[in-house]
């Protein structure tokens, strides 16, 4: 449980398709929430005005923090979002100050992957273990870092960027342009891209796992290529960090023939170690709220 966390506070997962607040309680209970989908083709001014009439509908006397996660590089703790690769119309702007200045209440906005691992530490999977990665797996991939129940952020609040682990020097681009990045094989782009090369069909991940339990031949070798590189990239980060525990997270976990076979099989050929292959590698508990609640973490200044 979290050491101290006040009552009301406010919490946004910000995602480049949908928008989840809720409220969360002083026992890091999430009371009350609701999802909205992201607004598209607007301003960067109307989408922060969106933003602060959202959080109205949530805000009462009792109201003390608001927590803010998005996916992007986001400087620590001034709030200035850098790049948000699925929010554009962010990049080099803060919705922290212009929310501070109409809300009259301190906000904290940091990386989603940061949010999920923490959330995961405290609250879910990870929280008897002091050594805890977190390991998101979406329409692309993030990670955080979290030792003694703090995130470890780097000297700019990039640690934890696995998603852009190099595992190949060819193949597919990464959504900053560069080849053999993790990210571009294990992700939702990544399986869209995987199975387009093998049929030279573009379908959504969803068709394509229905294609796969099907036991169509395109959509299996898909997955095997998907779980072996996942295999891969979960033995680097055990390698490189030796944690007590990965917990995996994001849109993809829906799909469990790819974490499963990447966890059961191909991890354990690419750690070196024996100890190393005894590290602990679960799911989210928390599920989709796990962003929410870890961007409520945020603001007890605890973390």
């Amino acid at each position: 449980m979290p050491k101290k966390l006040f009552p009301n506070i406010i919490a946004l997962d910000i995602g480049g398709t949908k928008i989840n607040i809720g409220l969360i309680d002083k026992f890091g209970r999430l009371t009350e929430s609701k999802k909205i989908t992201t607004p598209q083709n607007i301003s960067t001014n109307k989408f922060n005005d969106n933003i602060y009439k959202l959080i109205g509908g949530f805000k009462n006397k009792q109201t003390v923090k608001i927590g803010v996660a998005l996916a992007g590089q986001i400087s620590w703790p001034d709030g200035l979002i850098i790049n948000a690769p699925n929010l554009k119309l962010l990049n080099h702007t803060n919705l922290k100050k212009y929310l501070e200045w109409k809300l009259k209440l301190p906000v904290f906005v940091d990386n989603d992957a940061h949010c999920f691992a923490l959330s995961e530490a405290i609250l879910g999977s990870g929280q008897k273990y002091d050594n805890v990665v977190g390991l998101t797996l979406g329409t692309g991939i993030g990670g955080g870092i979290i030792i003694n129940h703090k995130i470890i952020r780097g000297t700019n609040n990039n640690a934890g960027e696995f998603g852009h682990m190099q595992i190949a020097t060819s193949g597919f681009r990464c959504s900053w342009g560069l080849l053999g990045h993790l990210e571009s094989y294990v992700s939702g782009r990544g399986m869209i891209k995987i199975f387009k090369q093998l049929t030279n069909k573009e379908l959504d991940t969803f068709s394509i796992e229905k294609l796969f339990y099907k036991k169509n031949k395109a959509a299996r070798q898909t997955f095997f290529i998907m779980s072996k590189c996942l295999g891969m990239g979960l033995a680097n980060i055990a390698s490189g960090l030796n944690p007590d525990i990965i917990v995996i997270g994001g849109g993809l976990i829906r799909v469990k023939p790819i974490w499963q076979e990447a966890i059961n099989n191909y991890f354990p050929k690419y750690v070196f170690y024996n100890q190393l292959k005894k590290t602990k590698i679960t799911i989210s508990k928390l599920g989709d709220n796990s962003v929410l609640l870890g961007a409520a973490l945020i603001t007890t200044n605890n973390y």
